[in-house]
């Protein structure tokens, strides 16, 4: 597994937030629907929604069902994922495995991000990062003290690269030490690929406004030879040889774009929304929001969207039905 860009749910790359890759050829999704938000998987071979729960016999009505809670920063290890459940403490880390769920870990803070990178579970308090075996779950050594961005976490090799509060770029040894900062410039959604890291700028115009210097660039894992690739963009993800974008959205709407790095040759995807799009190089499909449908008359806030999948060359989009869940 490429473990890139783990967390960074800007750039909506793998095991962001709210989706993650499964080795069993499935997309795990946290879709809302009706009202709530329910686990999903995204059968690659079927392109087909399925209730998120394997427990054979289970009626997907209850609170052991995996399906029905709202999992926040998941985080895949193999075929098993792993969550903090937003409508219980927030102190508690759970893992699924072939449906049956269990508090993998608890901590004595409230946990604002989890990450897994080579037989660790990384995760986040607002004191600091702290890391636990996957062996041993019941010793948690802490590797930085102060948070970072959640966003901006990705782990390559035997070092991890984040920002702080400051928006800097820093990096680190996967245990914390021999920290060292490498731009002087505000970083947004770092991503590695193939030893250059790709960020957009976070640095304001002449107006305080960082959209208008809202660049994709690339520096060499040592923060030099930087180089200016795209203006305008707004989410990215680095993989399949090229550069997945959007650029800055119109209200909602936006337009999902490939940028070969090999040859620079480029081609439109599709339309979507600006709010989620959730691509893997495992798989050839992309998960992606649409505006589907108008606000009811007295309704406030954005259009109605719904889930639709693509494939990488842009072919093949469907509407995405989701499963009926019993007692709606």
């Amino acid at each position: 597994v490429n473990y890139n860009g783990l967390g960074n749910m800007q750039g909506n790359t793998e095991n962001g937030g709210r989706q993650t890759f499964l080795e069993n050829d499935a997309i795990l999704v946290n879709v809302e629907m009706n009202g709530n938000n329910r686990m999903l998987y995204f059968d690659i071979n079927t392109q087909k929604l399925q209730i998120g729960c394997e427990k054979g016999g289970c009626l997907h009505s209850g609170s052991e069902c995996a399906a029905n809670h709202d999992f926040m920063f998941l985080q895949s290890y193999g075929a098993l994922y792993f969550g903090v459940p937003f409508e219980r403490s927030r102190r508690e880390i759970w893992k699924v495995e072939q449906g049956e769920m269990s508090c993998f870990y608890r901590s004595d803070n409230d946990i604002i991000g989890i990450w897994c990178y080579n037989e660790y579970l990384y995760y986040m308090t607002e004191f600091g990062v702290f890391r636990i075996s996957m062996k041993k779950p019941d010793e948690a050594m802490q590797i930085l003290d102060r948070p970072i961005l959640y966003e901006y976490l990705t782990f390559y090799e035997d070092s991890m690269y984040f920002c702080e509060e400051d928006m800097l770029l820093y990096r680190a040894d996967l245990d914390g030490k021999n920290k060292q900062r490498l731009l002087e410039e505000k970083v947004l959604s770092p991503q590695i690929y193939e030893d250059r890291i790709y960020y957009r700028s976070g640095e304001y115009d002449d107006k305080r406004q960082y959209e208008i210097k809202n660049t994709l660039c690339s520096v060499t894992l040592d923060g030099k030879e930087k180089q200016e690739l795209i203006d305008q963009i707004y989410q990215f993800c680095i993989a399949d040889g090229g550069i997945y974008y959007t650029e800055l959205p119109v209200e909602q709407e936006t337009t999902l774009y490939y940028l070969s790095l090999k040859d620079g040759q480029e081609h439109q995807i599709t339309d979507c929304h600006a709010g989620y799009i959730c691509l893997f190089e495992q798989t050839d499909w992309i998960l992606f929001t649409k505006t589907d449908g108008e606000l009811e008359p007295g309704e406030v806030g954005g259009k109605p969207t719904h889930l639709y999948c693509i494939k990488k060359d842009g072919t093949q989009c469907q509407r995405l039905e989701y499963p009926k869940m019993i007692g709606e």
